[in-house]
């Protein structure tokens, strides 16, 4: 009995501190995630409606000349995955560059992108431990929002060049990968590519770049970083554009801690309260009440007492002898030959006042307090209370400070022997 209880108290503990996870997280979503979910999308709605493209080509114009406009993190064409600008976030699935776009560049040239500007690129692979890098380098020589004259082409490859080497300097190979220490780059953009994996090492300066063939864009909700926050991802589209932002939201561990740490009390709260409050309930749960008709058939023994009425301690007795032996069911309303005598108890505030007198009853006289619970059954026009009571998990329950037992038919006091029989099998 004991085992089973407990059982159904872990289990209703483990439910219930789910539900409040549930419930947690539903808030947590509501009052953090979804305000910046929210704020992101305005942050994309924003970026597309000042990005405006024709056929082939999209003028970014507005977009770079209001520098107080907070843009989205990642801005690519719908239709071949070509960045028209992004920012650097380690380990994002967005962080990856073909490296074959920059192939003929090995030597300065020019390339004028979609997004009406032209670059002047220069790219080095570079061996690094057991990889090969890609340094790219680029200057924008023409384009809508430039004012100032380029450079002569003499004059900027040899800065390109120079650029590219020192950029290698600051890379480093550590545990089976490259690292950047951190880049202050002399040019307009850059990029670091790992040659095999295409992935992004370091970039900057909204340089050009084609997202590599084979990966599609994603609408991840979450992105854990490097350093291990949690950062909500939206992502956002138009006819012509795919724009990605993201929001740091705070360290993963902690927001998993503070979960572990709610279901963790909601366990140890619940399973209070089960191994107290509704531990009662607990064992009554899934119990089977018999029917009156069902009663009449089996007649009074040993789980089946008719009472006319609530005769406080010919009541408390059955009440404590079933407690201390075995589940049973008082009728009440019902004399000790079967005759249906009914009890007063037609409106719900009735019914219930009946039942309060019961349970105040018990709380009075009988210890500890055994589980049990009142139901009411109609039948040839009169309402009979059940009063179904459980053998409780205790190991003796007290009238007064005595013990009862049941035998048969008869609630009658506990001999030494009864009593230690229960002890052992209760203990």
């Amino acid at each position: 009995m004991k085992t089973r209880t407990r059982r159904r108290v872990v289990g209703f503990s483990i439910v219930a501190s789910a539900v409040t996870l549930v419930l947690f997280a539903g808030g947590l979503g509501l009052t953090l995630f979804w305000p910046v979910y929210a704020k992101l999308g305005e942050i994309n709605q924003g970026t597309l409606s000042r990005i405006h493209c024709e056929q082939a080509s999209c003028n970014v114009a507005d977009l770079v000349d209001d520098t107080n406009f907070i843009s989205a993190d990642y801005v690519l064409a719908q239709k071949d995955h070509f960045f028209l600008d992004e920012m650097h976030h380690p380990g994002f699935w967005l962080e990856f560059s073909d490296p074959a776009t920059f192939e003929k560049f090995r030597q300065p040239a020019d390339w004028k992108t979609m997004a009406d500007e032209t670059w002047r690129f220069y790219s080095e692979s570079f061996a690094i431990g057991t990889s090969k890098v890609l340094v790219v380098v680029g200057n924008v020589i023409d384009s809508s929002y430039r004012t100032e004259p380029p450079q002569p082409p003499s004059l900027l490859d040899g800065q390109l060049i120079n650029e590219a080497k020192r950029i290698f300097t600051r890379l480093r190979f550590k545990v089976d990968q490259v690292v950047s220490l951190g880049i202050i780059a002399k040019v307009d953009g850059y990029q670091v590519i790992d040659e095999a994996s295409a992935a992004v090492i370091d970039w900057g300066g909204g340089i050009p770049a084609y997202l590599p063939h084979g990966r599609a864009v994603r609408n991840d909700f979450l992105f854990v970083d490097a350093d291990a926050a949690l950062n909500i991802v939206r992502t956002d589209n138009s006819r012509d554009l795919i724009v990605v932002s993201l929001q740091k939201i705070g360290s993963l561990w902690l927001l998993l801690g503070g979960s572990a740490f709610v279901f963790l009390s909601a366990c140890a709260a619940f399973y209070f309260m089960g191994s107290t409050v509704l531990k009662r309930f607990l064992i009554l749960l899934g119990k089977r009440t018999p029917t009156l008709s069902e009663a009449f058939r089996q007649g009074e023994g040993q789980e089946i007492e008719f009472k006319r009425g609530i005769v406080d301690d010919d009541l408390l007795r059955s009440v404590a002898a079933f407690s201390n032996t075995n589940d049973g069911t008082i009728f009440v309303g019902v004399d000790d030959d079967g005759k249906i005598i009914g009890i007063k108890a037609d409106t719900p505030g009735q019914k219930s006042a009946f039942a309060h007198k019961v349970y105040g009853l018990i709380r009075q006289r009988i210890t500890p307090i055994p589980p049990l619970s009142v139901e009411f059954e109609g039948i040839r026009d009169r309402l009979i209370a059940k009063v179904i009571v459980a053998r409780g998990d205790e190991r003796l329950y007290f009238l007064d400070g005595i013990i009862y037992v049941r035998h048969g038919d008869s609630d009658v006091k506990g001999e030494p022997s009864v009593v230690t029989r229960i002890l052992e099998q209760y203990a």
